[in-house]
């Protein structure tokens, strides 16, 4: 339940800021949802204590035997019902759908095939060139829709010069000089990938291509026409030297293994 529990903590520390009158409301209806399950759910959910007023549960956390996991499956399932209102709607943020756990899989299929419907938006990224990525989110997909529930698929294109250029302009605002010869720069080293492009501003920012004026509270930037590319990759290793060298071995063991693979299975490697 690795994403949705992510997602419901971030929901109650929302609930814990609000003022007393409308912790006051929210305390009631997730009371009213999972009832005596606050030591089962707050292990996974330590946020939910402090918000129903009791900080002496005594959390689980974990759920062994098939009667505790159906349990806590229900309970869950309740709380994800129980902080989506029309008035508060609850908006979840899935990156990488395609590696989601079962159990998550399963709660959203749960979630959307009941026919009181809850305001509830999932918003979920996956890779399309992975034919069996794009097979397991395609078949999760067909099983939600099949349920009445509305998905909308937006396929994503690289950055075009022009959005490269908007980028700029909505990060480097206020700037003394136009932004158009910068753009072509970054996407020229880039080909429009996102994820090239902040790593590769981030780079120029270090190195003092890209710079803050504080006191004229200008940013500034000087890129000669023959300028070569930065090396991407190379950036990318300078920040794995900043990474705890038994962290930095652990990740070199990882990709020996693979994508996927046991944490048990590094553990003896290491």
């Amino acid at each position: 339940y690795g994403p949705l529990v992510t997602a419901l903590r971030a929901r109650m520390r929302e609930i814990l800021a609000a003022d007393e009158a409308e912790l006051s409301i929210w305390r009631m209806q997730i009371e009213a949802a999972i009832g005596d399950g606050l030591p089962l759910l707050s292990g996974f959910i330590p946020e939910l204590a402090p918000i129903l007023g009791t900080q002496d549960a005594a959390p689980t956390g974990t759920a062994t035997g098939d009667e505790d996991r159906q349990r806590f499956q229900t309970l869950f399932d309740a709380l994800l019902r129980a902080v989506a209102t029309a008035q508060a709607p609850f908006v979840i943020v899935l990156d990488d759908l395609h590696r989601i756990d079962t159990s998550s899989a399963s709660a959203l299929v749960r979630l959307f095939e009941d026919p009181r419907g809850h305001a509830i938006i999932v918003i979920a990224s996956y890779c399309r060139d992975n034919p069996d990525a794009a097979s397991r989110v395609g078949d999760l997909a067909s099983t939600i829709r099949g349920h009445g529930a509305t998905v909308t698929e937006q396929v994503l294109a690289p950055l075009s010069v022009g959005d490269s250029v908007a980028l700029l302009r909505d990060s480097l605002t206020p700037t003394e000089s136009s932004l158009r010869a910068l753009g072509d720069y970054v996407f020229g080293a880039t080909s429009g990938n996102p994820h090239l492009t902040r790593l590769l501003l981030e780079a120029l920012h270090r190195r003092g291509t890209i710079r803050y004026d504080s006191h004229r509270r200008l940013w500034s930037w000087s890129i000669a026409e023959d300028q070569p590319h930065l090396d991407l990759l190379g950036t990318l290793a300078e920040r794995l030297v900043d990474i705890p060298p038994e962290t930095q071995e652990a990740l070199a063991a990882a990709a020996c293994i693979g994508l996927h693979f046991d944490v048990s299975l590094l553990r003896e490697l290491r």
